[in-house]
């Protein structure tokens, strides 16, 4: 937050107590995720209604004074009620914690598509809207796996090949680099993942419904490639599980 001010829209990723007083992180276009600590009663001009809804997007400004912080949150654009959806909102709860990790940099296509995810209209597919937040998400950690070849043995992997997404080796494994009674993972056809190389490729994130072909394709290619990003983080979100079990 240059300057200590930030003034523009925003989405609240988490807002708790904190000794005396509480911290909100909030989820910015243009300064990542910025952390605003407030001690004490909020002073003339603050405003804290509503910082405690998670996933709201919100118009905020923040600007320090001395080691507090004012913040005025003068407009609320959205405050999502999912629609009875418990699968849109785990995943909006797993992906406000995977975002909240460490981002300090700027990433607006990644902002952009998590704002589309969680302002998603009733009766619009959530699984696609899902990959393609995972793939900005991704792609701006810089960890994109390697799918067109064995990232062990070199062989270039066509549909019918069998194969495991290994994390450790940064892409999928052919069957006969890991055969199955030696590893844990599940060995999939490589045709699972061609969806995923073209959500990557597309920037109207209304493509995506287009591209992903059934429901349990996408949860199939989503779960896959949720272990693989927690595991590259080393690091496995609270929400993880319940998101697994909705899939």
């Amino acid at each position: 937050m240059p300057g200590n001010h930030y003034s523009g829209e925003a989405i609240v990723l988490e807002a708790y107590p904190s000794g005396k007083g509480r911290r909100i992180c909030f989820f910015t276009p243009l300064s990542g995720c910025i952390t605003v600590s407030i001690q004490g009663e909020p002073g003339p001009g603050s405003s804290l209604a509503g910082c405690g809804e998670y996933l709201s997007v919100q118009q905020i400004k923040a600007f320090s004074q001395g080691n507090w912080y004012i913040l005025t949150m003068s407009k609320k654009i959205h405050s999502p009620r999912f629609g009875g959806n418990m699968l849109h909102y785990c995943l909006s709860a797993l992906f406000s914690e995977l975002i909240a990790g460490d981002l300090r940099e700027p990433c607006p296509d990644l902002y952009s598509a998590f704002r589309n995810f969680i302002l998603l209209e009733s009766g619009v597919p959530v699984l696609p809207r899902a990959l393609h937040l995972l793939a900005a998400l991704i792609q701006v950690a810089g960890w994109q796996p390697e799918l067109d070849c064995c990232t062990i043995c070199g062989k270039s992997l066509y549909d019918n090949d069998q194969a495991v997404l290994s994390p450790a080796n940064g892409g999928l494994v052919c069957g006969s680099c890991t055969p199955e009674q030696n590893t844990a993972e599940k060995h999939l056809p490589c045709s699972c993942f061609n969806p995923w190389t073209a959500i990557c490729s597309t920037t109207a994130i209304e493509d995506c419904d287009k591209i992903s072909s059934s429901a349990e394709g996408s949860s199939l290619l989503l779960r896959e490639i949720l272990h693989y990003y927690s595991y590259l983080r080393d690091r496995k979100p609270a929400s993880l599980d319940m998101v697994l079990k909705q899939l």
